[in-house]
């Protein structure tokens, strides 16, 4: 191969790598997931296809002998993260099973961004009569927004810092989230500035998590409970109302507008046991009723002085512990 040929086919692979290398990055995903796995004959439940990406047609909803599903509507999320917008869209089914059973919702097919993606099949047990739904499910189906708090241990002194992580988890397009403390007499709450917000899956759910961070300090000794972290929340909760297939209220509840319930709450964690020690007895001389880890840096702004010359003194204490108690 001479040079000249040689050049035009390292151009050409450059220009398809060039092409492909962008919708690679911009793949896009499809995911479906039902407000129930149990079920009866008697009461339909709901099947949600969420989509991210451009949707090429379509999507494809397999034939299936056991249930009957119903396109009910469709809604439109879009979201900006660090700069990133990320556009989903959601359809909604209404699904009915036909027979009793342990049953199989088939994979749901589309082409989004030019590839052919589907759904995992999903196993809903059906029964003749109104399925009592188990524990659960109905924590599953009540929980679309909820906080968490996490400690780093639950053993520590009287007076010793604790940084403790704390997360709001939504599957519902929040409108507005505010912390709301409560002052305890066995505990000194500091909040820390700044938030991360990222995603997670749990049990095949996918849910949206704003991280904060609270520093925990206990007043007393003895076996205590963490203070529960609040947060008053709004969201709106997509309607679960079961209504017959076409209602013209779908359009409000799951259509472009994602009206839904409009929800305003108090939220609280669930509050956690720890064990607080006593400081050790007799307290050494030295101590300055500070517990935690810390250093001492002294430094000066002129180590070489004429005489009548100033020079400044800079203390700088860091470490994780109330300070102001020094």
């Amino acid at each position: 191969m001479n040079k000249q040929k040689s050049s035009r086919w390292l151009r050409a692979m450059v220009l398809t790598l060039g092409a492909l290398y962008p919708a690679a990055l911009l793949a896009g995903s499809m995911a479906a997931e039902i407000d129930k796995t149990r079920s009866s004959l008697d009461e339909p439940f709901w099947l949600t296809v969420s989509i991210q990406g451009s949707l090429d047609g379509d999507v494809v909803v397999p034939a299936t002998k056991d249930f009957e599903i119903i396109r009910s509507g469709e809604s439109t999320n879009i979201s900006i993260v660090n700069g990133t917008m990320t556009k989903e869209r959601q359809y909604t089914y209404q699904v009915r099973a036909l027979k009793e059973g342990q049953l199989t919702i088939p994979a749901l097919k589309a082409k989004v961004d030019n590839v052919d993606l589907e759904t995992q099949a999903i196993g809903v047990e059906v029964k003749g009569g109104v399925a009592q739904p188990s524990q659960e499910d109905v924590a599953a189906n009540k929980k679309f927004v909820f906080v968490e708090r996490e400690l780093p241990k639950t053993t520590f002194y009287e007076g010793e810092a604790i940084v403790s992580k704390v997360r709001l988890l939504t599957r519902a397009r929040l409108t507005g989230a505010t912390p709301a403390r409560e002052a305890s007499p066995e505990w000194r709450l500091i909040g820390a500035e700044g938030q991360v917000n990222s995603e997670t899956m749990r049990d095949g759910i996918r849910w949206s998590v704003i991280e904060m961070r609270e520093a925990l300090i206990p007043l007393k000794s003895g076996r205590l409970k963490a203070p529960p972290f609040g947060i008053s929340a709004s969201w709106i909760q997509p309607s679960q109302k079961k209504r017959r297939p076409g209602s013209v209220f779908d359009m409000f509840n799951n259509g472009p507008f994602a009206m839904g319930e409009d929800v305003s709450k108090k939220l609280t964690s669930e509050p956690l046991d720890v064990t607080v020690k006593p400081l050790p007895s007799p307290q050494p001389a030295e101590f300055s009723d500070i517990v935690g880890a810390f250093t001492l840096k002294a430094s000066v702004s002129k180590s070489s002085l004429s005489p009548g010359e100033t020079s400044t003194i800079t203390l700088e204490l860091k470490g994780q512990g109330a300070l102001d108690r020094m």
